[in-house]
């Protein structure tokens, strides 16, 4: 596990079936599960959260899922996205307004 600030965020790779990354280092109040196998589309949602965790200065911790029973748990289409153990989006990739949205709702007030 390496801490990064999130602008620095290095991605998530295929070389685990899981893997975590705590940007900045610090304990985080949104945690966060990027579902899909590796396809472009799971790449780009990966990307937008992590710009969407930069532009928000938001500490999260974020999970790369790819095994298959795992996500099935939470969606039957990828890319997936899950905040805080709420699934927000299945099947395509949010734009970076909705994710800010997503996680600004889940912060406390």
């Amino acid at each position: 596990m390496r801490s990064l600030p999130p602008s620095r965020a290095a991605p998530l790779d295929g070389g685990q079936s899981r893997r975590e990354i705590i940007t900045r280092g610090r304990l985080s109040i949104v945690e966060i599960k990027i579902l899909g196998p590796g396809c472009p589309r799971c790449r780009a949602v990966e990307k937008v959260t992590f710009d969407a965790l930069a532009e928000l200065g938001v500490d999260a911790t974020v999970t790369k899922v790819t095994e298959i029973d795992e996500i099935t748990q939470y969606v039957m289409v990828t890319p997936g996205l899950v905040i805080n153990e709420k699934v927000r989006c299945s099947g395509r990739v949010p734009n970076k307004e909705e994710i800010k949205k997503w996680i600004q709702e889940e912060l406390p007030a």
